[in-house]
């Protein structure tokens, strides 16, 4: 599921259930609404985030390099500890900021 909100001129998308690359179409369309909107700081959320498989990963990759082709950058924001030892494992943590809250992920544009 995938669905998004703003706050402080930071667009957030948050995604939840299961990463299997299912919710691609919808996650992109979401970047497009920011790419419209002209926002280019971009969070994803990941609370409710409760599995990831690699094309959920790849999916999150693509995104990023969505929102940097538009001008922009995309950070994650409250992995749960699976998921952040999913990113560690596969050195996502080198490509993207990751953030504990989505207000420590907002403050960090600042």
């Amino acid at each position: 599921m995938v669905s998004s909100s703003k706050r402080d001129g930071v667009f957030i998308i948050a995604l939840a259930g299961k990463l299997m690359g299912d919710d691609t179409n919808d996650f992109y369309q979401v970047i497009g609404q920011a790419a419209t909107e002209n926002i280019k700081s971009v969070v994803l959320d990941l609370k409710d985030v409760d599995w990831i498989n690699s094309t959920g990963l790849g999916m999150i990759i693509a995104g990023s390099a969505r929102v940097r082709d538009m001008g922009g950058t995309l950070k994650l924001a409250q992995p749960n500890d699976s998921i952040s030892k999913v990113l560690t494992l596969n050195r996502l943590h080198q490509i993207f900021e990751i953030h504990p809250t989505i207000e420590a992920a907002i403050a960090s544009f600042k």
